[in-house]
C-alpha cells in the first residue's frame, strides 16, 4: 500500500476488496506515467486506487479497458522465437 498519497486531494479510480489487485492496478497506472496510489481507510476492507483529479479520465480509460483475450496473448507470445539462454 502506498502511504505517499496526498491527503484527500486525489480521487478514486477503482475499488477492490483484496490486497493484490489495488497494488497491481496502481503499478500499471504508474508504469504508464499516471501517478497512482492505494488508500485504505482505517477499519475497512476496501482498497481505493487513487489518482490526481486531472488524470482521472486517462486512468479510468486504462482501468475500464477490456482484458486482452487469451488467444491474442498466445499469438503475441508465440510471434517471436524465444531468446537463447
Amino acid at each position: 500500500m502506498n502511504d505517499d498519497v496526498p491527503d484527500g486531494s486525489w480521487v478514486s479510480v477503482a475499488t477492490y476488496n483484496d490486497t493484490i489487485s489495488p497494488d497491481v492496478t496502481a503499478g500499471l497506472l504508474s508504469s504508464m506515467g499516471i501517478p497512482a496510489g492505494v488508500n485504505r481507510p482505517p477499519r475497512s476492507y476496501i482498497y481505493y486506487v487513487v489518482v490526481p483529479p486531472e488524470r482521472l479520465p486517462e486512468a479510468k480509460a486504462v482501468v475500464d479497458a477490456p482484458p486482452i483475450p487469451d488467444d491474442e496473448l498466445t499469438r503475441l507470445a508465440l510471434s517471436e522465437p524465444p531468446e537463447d539462454p
